[in-house]
């Protein structure tokens, strides 16, 4: 009787050190997810972080896998004569101006579930048909180019009615 009570109390020692673990585990893949999303959503769109992170393996395979060739287009808007304009001009209005391209800029490029790959001084990078595949690609990147002439036009208008000098992607 003696044995059995203390195999039950050590039955039960061990299932609830078996949760413990378990919740431990579980704490481990929601921080590991969360430091992930917060990695990846400055660069991807919703729907492409979705399928990122997806806890379907076969699709994660095909996202962070081994590297794969794949088609694919590369959008790149650059602000013309940025470069001489900010000669002229304080570091805070440089800023101001980048920030006012670049914001409206990832707007379109985010709503054509586009992935924004960097920003090269004035110009901004990104790719669409990866990391998911895109059937559209090319169109989603003509829609995002025309979003961002279309916000820069928006931009300058309000720059003019301020009087401050205005630019062309």
């Amino acid at each position: 009787l003696r044995h059995e009570q203390d195999l039950d109390l050590l039955t039960a020692l061990a299932n609830f050190a078996a949760v413990a673990v378990e919740r431990l585990r579980n704490a481990q893949i929601a921080e590991l997810e969360r430091q992930v999303r917060a990695r990846l959503e400055r660069y991807h769109s919703p729907s492409v972080l979705e399928s990122i992170v997806s806890s379907d393996p076969a699709a994660a395979e095909t996202v962070v896998g081994r590297v794969k060739l794949t088609n694919a287009t590369v959008l790149f808007a650059d602000l013309a004569g940025f470069t001489a304009l900010s000669e002229k001009l304080a570091p805070a209005e440089v800023a101001e101006m980048l920030e006012g391209f670049f914001t409206p800029a990832v707007e379109a490029i985010f709503e054509e579930g586009g992935t924004l790959d960097k920003f090269i001084g004035d110009c901004v990078m990104a790719f669409f048909g990866a990391p998911v595949p895109q059937a559209d690609h090319a169109l989603r990147a003509v829609h995002a180019a025309l979003k961002i002439l279309a916000a820069q036009e928006h931009w300058n208008a309000e720059r003019a009615r301020r009087g401050l000098a205005t630019l062309h992607v």
